[in-house]
């Protein structure tokens, strides 16, 4: 019995250095804030936004845009 209760110890200790291995940094984050990539030009596309305000007025529907839609304006060449 005892030599059943070393492996399971070897094998729960195994498991929690593996799980702890596994973590990663969370000051390596990939996440890019909107004021980083200031290089992709966009605005608000209000053209579509009035073809859909106009579709949904005549059928009484009231729209609030929560995240317009972006037009994507093409980079300037450098």
């Amino acid at each position: 019995m005892s030599a059943m209760r070393s492996a399971f110890l070897v094998v729960l200790l195994a498991g929690s250095a593996a799980g702890c291995a596994s973590t990663h940094d969370s000051s390596a984050s990939t996440y890019v804030s909107p004021r980083a990539s200031s290089s992709v030009l966009a605005q608000q596309d209000g053209e579509y936004i009035a073809r859909i305000n106009q579709q949904a007025l005549t059928r009484g529907i009231h729209v609030e845009w929560v995240n317009p839609p972006l037009k994507h304006a093409a980079k300037p060449p450098r």
